[in-house]
C-alpha cells in the first residue's frame, strides 16, 4: 500500500502485485510531495521481471515497501519525501486508516486483496481505482470505484468465489510493454479523480490486439460487498466466510 501526497490532501493505492514499479514510477516523477509505500513481502526473484527491485534486494531478502524507497528516487523531478511500511495493508489500514485521502489505486493481483481496499474505500467514502494486466500480458483493465457507485465486486461478480490456489508471476515477453500502458492508464485515472474530472466510463479494457473498450459497470444491488442487503458491519463477516475462505 502507498499514500502520495499532493497540495491539496492525501491519496493512496495499494500494490501488492505486477504494475507497482511502471505506477510507481510516474507517480514519483509526477512530483508528489510525498509517497507512503506499503507491502508486508521481501523480495524474491519472480519479482525482477515486473518490479523496481535489484537482484541485491533479493540476495539480502530486504522488504519490499523499504527496498522501492531507494530504487525509484532517480525518478524524482521534485523534492518528494518516501516512506517505507513493511506490513499488510490491513494492519495499515488499522494503524493509518483514519487519515484523509483524496483516492486510492490498487495494483493487487488477487480478487481478495483487491476486495479487501474496496471494502475500505466504500467504508471512508474514497475513491479507488483498480488496475490489472492479463496473465498472458496482451491485456489491462483500469476501473474506478466512486463512492455510492459500483464496487469491485460488481465489476468482477466471481470474485468472492473461493480459490484454493494463487497463481504465481507469469513471465510474458509483453509484461513491461503492457505495464507501461496500464500504469499510464492509472496514473491518469487517479489525476483525474483527484481534480474532479470525470469520463462517461468507469471501466476500460485495452489490448494490443486493438480493441479499447470503454463501459460503465452498474452497481448491483445484490452484491455481496455493497449491495442494498448489505450492511458495512456485515462485511467483516464476508471476509471470512466468502472473500478470503
Amino acid at each position: 500500500m502507498g499514500a502520495v501526497e499532493n497540495q491539496q490532501g492525501r491519496d493512496s493505492y495499494h500494490r501488492r502485485g505486477r504494475d507497482w514499479r511502471q505506477v510507481l514510477s510516474h507517480r514519483y516523477s509526477n512530483g508528489f510531495p510525498g509517497i507512503h509505500v506499503v507491502d508486508y513481502e521481501t523480495a524474491e526473484f519472480s519479482n525482477l521481471n515486473r518490479q523496481c527491485l535489484t537482484i541485491d534486494d533479493v540476495l539480502k531478502k530486504r522488504p519490499k515497501a523499504h527496498a522501492v524507497i531507494r530504487n525509484i528516487s532517480p525518478f524524482s523531478v521534485s523534492e518528494t519525501t518516501l516512506f517505507g511500511y513493511h506490513m499488510p495493508a490491513n494492519e495499515f489500514f488499522k494503524k493509518h486508516g483514519n487519515k484523509w485521502f483524496t483516492v486510492a489505486l490498487a495494483c493487487v493481483d488477487s480478487h481478495a486483496g483487491n476486495a479487501e481496499i474496496s471494502e475500505y474505500g466504500i467504508k471512508k467514502k474514497l475513491p479507488v481505482v483498480f488496475v490489472n494486466v492479463s496473465r498472458t500480458g496482451h491485456a489491462c483493465r483500469v476501473f474506478v470505484q466512486r463512492p455510492e457507485e459500483a464496487c469491485y465486486l460488481c465489476c468482477y461478480p466471481d470474485a468472492w468465489e473461493p480459490r484454493e490456489t494463487k497463481p504465481g508471476c507469469t513471465i510474458s515477453p509483453a509484461i513491461s510493454d503492457i505495464l507501461s500502458v496500464a500504469a499510464g492508464l492509472a496514473v491518469r485515472a487517479v489525476v483525474n479523480e483527484i481534480h474532479g474530472k470525470r469520463y462517461e466510463f468507469n471501466c476500460r479494457d485495452l489490448t494490443f490486439t486493438g480493441f479499447d473498450i470503454k463501459r460503465q459497470v452498474d452497481r448491483n444491488p445484490g452484491c455481496p460487498l455493497c449491495g442494498e442487503k448489505v450492511a458495512l458491519q456485515d462485511v467483516e463477516f464476508l471476509e471470512q466466510n466468502i472473500l478470503f475462505a
